[in-house]
């Protein structure tokens, strides 16, 4: 038996837009950990088909994934990327059985804007709605906080400078959230990643450290940004760490805390 896939599937209506997902569904009975698959393209580009390598790896293993389209900058300004993340965990949960997803192990995997959803969805929770249980955020910015108070760069995708609003910067950043009670999470990134610095996640990766969560950060040491999305040796590791947590049965206990270097790259 092979992955079954179901193309272009509604998960929410915005006006008169619908926005779609392709979902990935492992062969067996399940029901398997649902993975919730977000794109990158600095919030302003790409599409759930960016995902597709990712997402046929991890159903190929054992998940079901649920790869979104969302809604773009600049027309649509933050928080409304992160409000359709939302939205398809809220619609995961309520399609569960239809889709052989386990509810109770629920994970967000993103890359480069992707990243920085799914880091927020699952650090800034929400009572009452669906929790993740583990993050994977690669080439993530995970602090906007560090922008210079009159730069234009995110007011296309935040709607202003940060000096002129910094709590909306605040509001914005994964970082602002971190709890002691947060999911374990990791995170991949180019040690070459001229794009988005490996600071940003590394401040992330110590501040969740230093609260007691589980944390893990794999660095391709000599790729971009770019290279490191395609890197099979960072989805080979994202896929053990998501074992690890999400099927504790078969596979070592997770590590508090670790930061793992590739030389060589992939």
């Amino acid at each position: 038996m092979s992955v079954q896939r179901k193309r272009g599937v509604t998960y929410v209506t915005r006006g008169d837009e619908s926005l779609v997902a392709d979902v990935y569904i492992p062969p067996g009975e399940g029901p398997f950990p649902g993975v919730l698959m977000v794109h990158g393209g600095a919030w302003a580009a790409g599409s759930r088909w960016n995902m597709l390598i990712h997402a046929n790896q991890l159903a190929r293993n054992g998940y079901t994934c649920v790869s979104i389209n969302y809604r773009h900058a600049p027309k649509h300004k933050h928080p409304a990327q992160y409000e359709d993340c939302r939205a398809a965990l809220k619609w995961m949960v309520k399609h569960a059985a239809d889709y052989k997803i386990d509810t109770k192990r629920l994970a967000g995997y993103g890359y480069s804007a992707g990243g920085h959803l799914v880091a927020l969805l699952g650090l800034r929770e929400r009572v009452g709605e669906p929790k993740l249980r583990a993050i994977v955020a690669g080439g993530a910015p995970c602090d906007f906080q560090w922008v210079a108070d009159d730069s234009q760069s995110l007011v296309y995708f935040l709607g202003s400078t940060r000096g002129r609003d910094p709590d909306l910067y605040k509001a914005a950043s994964p970082l602002t959230f971190a709890s002691r009670d947060d999911p374990p999470v990791f995170f991949f990134h180019g040690g070459r990643d001229a794009l988005v610095p490996i600071e940003s996640p590394r401040r992330l990766h110590q501040r969740l450290t230093e609260l007691g969560v589980k944390s893990e950060i794999y660095v391709a040491d000599s790729l971009g940004h770019i290279a490191t999305f395609s890197s099979g040796t960072a989805r080979k590791e994202a896929l053990e760490f998501l074992d690890k947590v999400l099927k504790p049965t078969l596979k070592p206990a997770l590590k508090p805390a670790r930061a793992k270097v590739d030389r060589d790259g992939d």
